[in-house]
């Protein structure tokens, strides 16, 4: 403390710092001790704290990772024993063997810096009834000065009870170890002299690190900001110190200028995250006009773009509640769980999973039965059904599975709760015809090969158009209507969201909606933590959670919805998991086939001949499912065991990758791994404890 006072005299007399510089490098400067003052505070007392406690540990160490002595009573003991043993059987009653091993002691720690110098509970003479043994051996020699150089051993029990060895008080040896006590103390001393001769050095070495990285650079990264400010922000001051514009002379100190700089970026942030060209509350106050234009020319809705209604129950159509499906052959326990395999199906159990969704399931009662004739529906679907093509991966049975895990997310996340029923319906519709139509191709190779269709939609998501188009010309087949009972109205905007969520399945919008998503769950996540509380005490959900998460973003969440179910394979039970992958795999195997015959490029994914089955999963799932699932459940906490499951299926994944690939992996590419999946484990069980009671 008091060498750092005469610095900072000695710097503040004699060194002068805020001569000749200007206001805003004085302040600089200010930030530069203030932290110099914090940082060699917090690792002066960081040091001394060692001074202090490190010496503590040492003490009860010695000798360190020395056990000789301990060794050294024991066998004293038993030779001790022996002795006696000897002398009994001997006419002299005497025995040198335990001298010999006094002298074998003395001579071991002759080389040492520490040694015995008194020998207990080994008498050299022993009255054993009528006969006194004599064995020789015990000695004591100057006791130590100090107390604490004497290091005392003793057996834990006695071979024989004699004088000095009973069971109060045992043999022992005591070892001088004064030497090393010394020694300890002056490393001590010099440690101490180094740590401050360091201290020192370090808060000098402090000082001009915070002036080198942090000081100089601010001021150079201050200079760029003025100038940026200044010809493209258009920010300067008047001679006053007041903002204003367009006076290049004036100078704006560094908390103005930032204060400036941010003002502006706020506006242009909320101008790039603007929905619409008028809130709301804007819209409110329009004239029937301007709400014409908006409507008209702009084609932008002009009723409210936020929703504030969150229904506690929703209404249920029982009017006509015979069950479309009277022979379930699947179980409800099944029917409400991740662990429905609907490859396990035939045709016709599939078209009854199809009608109990539409038609008996909770959310089926809401819709299906209220915008549909049960008639019309068995004829869409049987048309429906029959544009499937008999594709390994997308096929009928996709579409089932893609249907009843949309049904069982939306059941999950009490989507009747926050969307509009029309949208449910059109979520159903969009999941089951999602992929209508496909060829069993990607959209690349549609490109690749200049097809048609790709043509047709000028290169974008050509499968993606073309399943919708499907969709929509099935509806316009006479008795295949599924949305004529629905008002024109919700007709346009059920048609809206069909369109928009299949558009999303196509994969070059995937990372556009996980960008999306995770800066959204960035924004709202204490919000949504308070939600997963709120699920795990049972309680309500809290007001903001369904306000700024829920209603929020209803378009971009049925978007996710489908985008989700349409890569969530490797979220279900490993033995789905495995058959889908395989049927992902080999559709793409048929498309490498093709791209080979044709002379093209073949996908990395694509050729049979390379490709390791269980080896592409893992890529597959950790750069593509993994990121979007947990940025996803963050927001709907309920979709937790989804991120369990994933997880889990990655070892699986591993496993098989490391028993059946050739060449075998290398030690660092199975580290590699199962690092990756020791990070989504965490991130499993983080989401799953939000949800602990």
């Amino acid at each position: 403390g008091r060498l750092h006072r005469g610095l900072k005299t000695f710097w503040t007399v004699v060194m002068q710092p805020g001569k000749g510089t200007r206001p805003d490098q004085q302040e600089m400067r200010k930030v530069s001790h203030q932290l110099m003052v914090s940082l060699s505070t917090k690792v002066s007392i960081l040091t001394i704290t060692f001074v202090f406690l490190l010496p503590l540990f040492n003490v009860f160490d010695f000798p360190v990772d020395d056990l000789s002595g301990r060794a050294w009573i024991y066998r004293l003991e038993a030779d001790y024993s022996r002795a006696s043993e000897e002398a009994r059987n001997d006419y002299k009653s005497s025995s040198p063997l335990f001298r010999q091993t006094v002298k074998e002691m003395k001579d071991f720690y002759a080389k040492h810096n520490y040694a015995p110098w008194k020998l207990e509970g080994f008498p050299s003479n022993v009255q054993l009834g009528d006969v006194v043994l004599h064995i020789p051996g015990e000695f004591k020699n100057d006791q130590p000065n100090r107390l604490q150089d004497v290091e005392r051993i003793s057996v834990k029990g006695c071979h024989w009870e004699r004088p000095g060895c009973k069971e109060d008080k045992t043999a022992s040896v005591s070892f001088d170890i004064g030497v090393p006590h010394r020694i300890e103390a002056g490393l001590d001393i010099a440690m101490f002299g180094f740590i401050v001769v360091v201290m020192v050095a370090l808060s000098y070495n402090i000082q001009r690190s915070v002036n080198e990285r942090v000081v100089e650079p601010l001021e150079r990264m201050i200079a760029k900001v003025r100038d940026v400010a200044s010809r493209f922000l258009k920010i300067s001051v008047d001679q006053n110190g007041d903002a204003s514009a367009g006076n290049e002379t004036a100078q704006l100190s560094e908390t103005d200028l930032l204060e400036a700089v941010i003002s502006k970026l706020t506006k242009l942030t909320e101008i790039m995250v603007k929905e619409h060209v008028a809130t709301d509350e804007e819209m409110a106050d329009m004239d029937h006009t301007t709400l014409g234009v908006l409507s008209t020319i702009l084609r932008l809705p002009v009723g409210s773009s936020q929703r504030t209604s969150f229904r506690r129950n929703s209404r249920s159509h029982l009017g006509s509640r015979e069950l479309a499906v009277t022979d379930m052959p699947l179980s409800p326990e099944v029917l409400e769980s991740w662990n429905l395999d609907v490859l396990e199906l035939d045709s016709d159990h599939l078209s009854r999973l199809v009608l109990y969704v539409f038609f008996d399931s909770d959310i089926g009662n809401l819709t299906g039965r209220s915008f549909t004739d049960l008639k019309v529906f068995k004829e869409f679907h049987q048309q429906a059904k029959n544009a499937y093509l008999d594709n390994r991966y997308h096929c009928y049975q996709h579409a089932c599975d893609i249907l009843h895990t949309m049904y069982r997310i939306l059941t999950l996340t009490s989507a009747n709760m926050w969307l509009r029923e029309h949208e449910l319906y059109a979520l159903l519709v969009a999941a089951f015809c999602h992929d209508l139509g496909h060829f069993g191709l990607t959209n690349q190779f549609l490109v690749e090969t200049k097809a048609d269709l790709a043509i047709g939609y000028n290169d974008n998501s050509p499968l993606e158009n073309m399943h919708c188009a499907t969709l929509f010309k099935i509806c316009n087949n006479e008795g295949c209507n599924v949305f004529a009972k629905l008002e024109p109205d919700l007709q346009k905007e059920v048609r809206k969201v069909c369109i928009s969520t299949i558009l999303h399945t196509d994969n070059a919008h995937h990372l556009e909606m996980c960008k999306q998503i995770e800066a959204f769950g960035v924004r709202m996540s204490d919000t949504c933590d308070e939600a997963a509380a709120a699920i795990a005490d049972g309680s309500e959900l809290p007001e903001a959670y369904k306000q700024d998460v829920l209603l929020a973003k209803t378009d971009v969440w049925m978007n996710l919805f489908l985008h989700f179910c349409d890569v969530s394979n490797p979220l279900k039970p490993f033995d789905v998991c495995y058959k889908w992958a395989w049927r992902v795999l080999d559709e793409f195997f048929l498309q490498g086939d093709e791209e080979k015959r044709l002379g093209l490029p073949v996908g990395m994914l694509n050729d049979r001949d390379k490709v390791n089955k269980p080896g592409s999963q893992h890529g597959f799932i950790n750069f593509l499912v993994a990121p979007l699932v947990r940025d996803t459940v963050k927001l709907f906490p309920p979709l937790h065991e989804l991120t369990s499951q994933m997880a889990s299926n990655l070892q699986q994944w591993r496993n098989l990758w490391a028993a059946g690939v050739n060449p075998t992996p290398t030690a660092a590419e199975i580290a590699q791994r199962d690092s990756e999946i020791a990070k989504w484990r965490e991130v499993a069980s983080q989401l799953q404890g939000r949800l602990a009671p």
